[in-house]
């Protein structure tokens, strides 16, 4: 588990954990610019590095992508959310391990989000790397009543 606070590198030393260990599969979601600012995630299939845009900011509003749901200033795809899915039931089909999952929060924590996907992995026992925002880490621990065998702490 990696786990630091907002904007100190988790999803790049998330992706670069799964490069060097080249086993499994899942998604990260790496941060997208617009004009220098940051307007969203995009989704990443990691074994393929195929993208799509999983959430965006307000102000950056796309007019082609269908909103799911809101968090605060977050607004996320239905395209992206699919993507999540489709990953996920891949992996689960193909009996894939370990699971790569970025970017759990409190969007999980309200039950929304990629928390099925985390309920069907913990279910089958897969091996999981996740990413979780340290504000939210004893909320996350305690809802999927996981212990990890290593902390990376940024």
């Amino acid at each position: 588990m990696i786990t630091g606070d907002i904007n100190c590198g988790k999803t790049t030393a998330f992706i670069e954990i799964y490069k060097k260990n080249r086993r499994g599969d899942g998604f990260a979601l790496p941060k997208f610019f617009i004009s220098g600012k940051p307007a969203g995630q995009n989704i990443m299939r990691l074994s393929t590095a195929e993208q799509k845009i999983f959430s965006f900011t307000d102000g950056f509003e796309y007019k082609r992508q269908s909103v799911s749901f809101r968090y605060k200033n977050y607004h996320f795809t239905e395209t992206g959310l699919t993507f999540a899915y489709e990953i996920a039931d891949e992996i689960m089909k193909k009996n894939i391990n370990p699971v790569y999952i970025d970017e759990i929060g409190p969007v999980e924590i309200m039950k929304k989000g990629f928390y099925p996907v985390i309920l069907s992995m913990l279910d089958l026992k897969r091996d999981l790397f996740l990413v979780v925002r340290s504000s939210c880490y004893n909320d996350v621990v305690n809802l999927f009543q996981i212990t990890p065998d290593h902390i990376i702490a940024l």
